[in-house]
């Protein structure tokens, strides 16, 4: 996996997602600046999800590439991809933390079963993750036992286990209540902040978008295409596309002192 110079981490180009016939988004480019915070939005059924699951190589691309570095994902060798999956990172949209394991069994499994580690060494680091997250004193709880909220940070410090160059976040604040969401958009910026890191997010949360990102795409679900792309305020003020500025300002219209392109 090549990472020196000045290449974008990740570049999409020319990618159409389809299933058989069916277009679910088509002719999406764009780049993902190195560590930013780079959100995926639009409403609900728009592909934002599976635009995703294209970027980690769990779905092939029905046209176009997706690039880490110079190097396309799908036309990797064996070598190439197994390199590039080694630093992603995924937070999936439920957490998809294994409910017979504690939280620190969970993060440390990935750190065992792909990179080796030794369990004892394992389970340090796993709860040197959990602090990074807020969790400290809660590894040897299980899901279960524990809040949306906290099981969402956990799922998070599993994804960030082998030390991912890139995160991606799948609708990280569903299903939390307003503090909770708050608390891990704090949490967002900080991993951004503190390590470098840098994060795909996907949402539809307007006030994670206007909190965290740095610049971000609109997907459309009627078009079928990408509208825009932009940090989020400057296209609330500048954007000429009546859905984004309607998503964007839950259909009431760009405000008056908005700046017209």
């Amino acid at each position: 996996m090549e990472t020196a110079g000045d290449s974008p981490p990740v570049r999409v180009e020319g990618l159409t997602m389809a299933f058989g016939d069916f277009v679910v988004q088509r002719d999406l480019s764009f780049n993902v600046g190195r560590g930013k915070i780079f959100v995926i939005m639009g409403g609900s059924g728009c592909g934002k999800s599976t635009l995703l699951k294209h970027m980690v190589g769990l779905i092939r691309p029905a046209r176009g590439r997706v690039l880490y570095a110079r190097t396309s994902l799908w036309e990797a060798d064996e070598d190439e991809r197994l390199a590039i999956m080694r630093n992603i990172g995924v937070l999936y949209q439920s957490g998809a933390l294994w409910s017979s394991l504690t939280l620190a069994e969970n993060v440390a499994l990935p750190l065992v079963e792909i990179a080796g580690v030794p369990r004892t060494d394992a389970r340090e680091l796993a709860e040197l993750k959990l602090r990074l997250v807020g969790l400290r004193g809660f590894d040897d709880y299980y899901p279960f036992e524990i809040s949306g909220g906290m099981r969402k940070r956990a799922a998070l410090a599993r994804a960030m286990a082998l030390d991912p160059q890139i995160l991606y976040l799948d609708e990280p604040s569903a299903g939390l209540d307003p503090v909770s969401a708050h608390l891990l958009d704090d949490l967002v910026i900080e991993l951004r902040d503190s390590l470098g890191a840098t994060l795909v997010v996907v949402t539809h949360e307007l006030a994670s978008i206007f909190a965290i990102a740095d610049d971000a795409i609109f997907l459309d679900a009627e078009a079928r295409t990408m509208l825009a792309q932009g940090p989020p305020q400057r296209l609330l003020e500048a954007c000429r596309h009546p859905s984004v500025i309607a998503f964007l300002t839950r259909g009431k219209g760009r405000p008056m002192s908005g700046i017209e392109a």
